[in-house]
C-alpha cells in the first residue's frame, strides 16, 4: 500500500510539474514571437525604408546642383538625408543586437554594415564632385553622376538584398522557435494526460485496496483528492490546447502579418520629393536623361 501511495504522489507531482513547464514554455514562446521577433522585423523594414529614402535624397542633391536659388531646399534635403542615415544606423545597431546568437544573421548584418559604409562614401564623393563642378540645377557633372550611379547600383545589388537577408535570418529563428514550441506543447499535452490518468488510476486502486482491507466503502480523503485531480487534469489539458492556439495566433498576427506588411512597404522606393523644381524652368527632362533610371526596387522573393 505504501508503494501504491508513493506511485500516486509521484504521478500527481509529475502531472503538476509537466503542466507548469509546458505552460511556462508556451508563454515564453508567445512572448518571443509577439514581443521580440516582430519588432526585429519592423526594425529591418525601417532600415530598408531609411536606405531607400537616403538614395532618393542623394538624387535630390544632384537635382539641385550648386544653384544658389535652391540653397534652402538643398539644406532641407541634406538634413533629411542625415536624418535617414541616423535612422539607418540606429536600426542597424538594434538589428545587430537582435541577431547576436544567430550566425547567419550576424553574417548578413556584417555585409550590410560594410556595404553601407561604401554607399555613404560614394554619396559623399558625388556631393563633393557636384560642389566642385558648380553644376546648374538639373545638370549634374559627369563625375558626380558616375559616383551616384555606383552608389545606387550598390544599394540595389548589395545593400538592400543584405537587409532582406537579415529579415530572413530573423524569420528563420522565429520559425525554429515556433516549431520547437509547438512540438513541446503536443508532447506536453500527452505527458500531462498520461501522468494525470496514472494518478487517477492509482487513486482508484488505492481506494479499492483500502475498502477491501478496512471494509470501508469510501475513503473520504481519497475521494476528495480524486474529485480534485479530475477537473485539474481537464483544466491543464484545456490550458495547454489554448496555449497552442495562442501560439499559432501570435505567429499569424504578430509575425506573419508584419513580414507581409514590411515586404509590401519595401517594394517601391520613396518618390523624389523635389521634382519639378519650384519657380524655375523644369529641368527634369534633361535630368531624367542623365540620372540613372529609378525603377522600383523589388526585394528578393
Amino acid at each position: 500500500m505504501r508503494a501504491l501511495t508513493g506511485i500516486c504522489l509521484a504521478a500527481l507531482l509529475a502531472a503538476g510539474t509537466a503542466t507548469a513547464i509546458v505552460l511556462g514554455g508556451a508563454r515564453d514562446g508567445t512572448d518571443v514571437i509577439g514581443h521580440q521577433a516582430a519588432p526585429q522585423v519592423v526594425r529591418s523594414a525601417d532600415l530598408y525604408f531609411a536606405l531607400n529614402d537616403m538614395d532618393a535624397q542623394a538624387a535630390n542633391l544632384l537635382l539641385f546642383g550648386a544653384d544658389p536659388d535652391y540653397t534652402a531646399l538643398r539644406k532641407e534635403t541634406l538634413d533629411t538625408y542625415e536624418q535617414r542615415r541616423t535612422q539607418a544606423d540606429t536600426d542597424l545597431q538594434r538589428v545587430t543586437e537582435a541577431v547576436a546568437g544567430d550566425q547567419a544573421g550576424q553574417r548578413a548584418v556584417q555585409t550590410v554594415i560594410g556595404e553601407l559604409g561604401r554607399y555613404e562614401a560614394l554619396v559623399a564623393r558625388a556631393q563633393l564632385l557636384e560642389d566642385q563642378a558648380h553644376a546648374p540645377a538639373g545638370r549634374p557633372s559627369a563625375d558626380a553622376l558616375a559616383a551616384y550611379r555606383q552608389a545606387t547600383d550598390l544599394l540595389r545589388q548589395r545593400l538592400l538584398p543584405g537587409v532582406d537577408d537579415v529579415t530572413k535570418a530573423n524569420a528563420a529563428v522565429v520559425e525554429r522557435n515556433y516549431a520547437d514550441q509547438r512540438d513541446a506543447l503536443v508532447g506536453g499535452w500527452w505527458w500531462i494526460l498520461l501522468t494525470g490518468l496514472l494518478a487517477l488510476a492509482g487513486l482508484g486502486l488505492l481506494q479499492r485496496v483500502l475498502a477491501v482491507r478496512f471494509r470501508r466503502l469510501v475513503n473520504v480523503p481519497l475521494a476528495v483528492t480524486s474529485l480534485l485531480v479530475l477537473p485539474g487534469l481537464i483544466t491543464a489539458l484545456t490550458l495547454t490546447s489554448r496555449a497552442d492556439h495562442h501560439l499559432v495566433v501570435a505567429k499569424s498576427n504578430s509575425f506573419d502579418s508584419v513580414i507581409a506588411l514590411s515586404r509590401a512597404r519595401g517594394r517601391v522606393r520613396p518618390q523624389r520629393r523635389r521634382e519639378p523644381l519650384p519657380d524655375r524652368p523644369h529641368p527634369s527632362g534633361r535630368l531624367r536623361a542623365e540620372l540613372p533610371r529609378q525603377d522600383p526596387v523589388l526585394r528578393p522573393g
